[in-house]
């Protein structure tokens, strides 16, 4: 399954090559999760999180578009995290 990923963090926006993406997260399951959001109300999102040695976020990519309602999102964040073998989190607060 290829992703469109952007990077989350301010002032920087880059585009991973899908194939590169998905290679270091197998390499690494247990240091990566997926994060549902919910960013303002009705503004539903999918990040694929990066986690620091407590659990943390310390880095994110955005996954596909927002999506219009959490049927949706929840869809799309079971698929990624199943493909990728990690963790799903539902609505993590910013």
């Amino acid at each position: 399954m290829a992703y469109e990923a952007l990077r989350s963090q301010v002032g920087q926006t880059s585009q991973p090559q899908a194939s590169d993406f998905a290679v270091e997260v197998r390499k690494n399951p247990q240091g990566y999760a997926v994060w549902m959001i919910e960013q303002e109300p009705g503004q539903h999102g999918v990040l694929l999180v990066k986690l620091d040695r407590d659990g943390g976020m310390e880095d994110a990519w955005q996954l596909g578009h927002p999506f219009a309602d959490r049927s949706t999102q929840g869809s799309y964040a079971l698929d990624v995290a199943r493909d990728l073998g990690i963790k799903l989190m539902d609505v993590v607060k910013n």
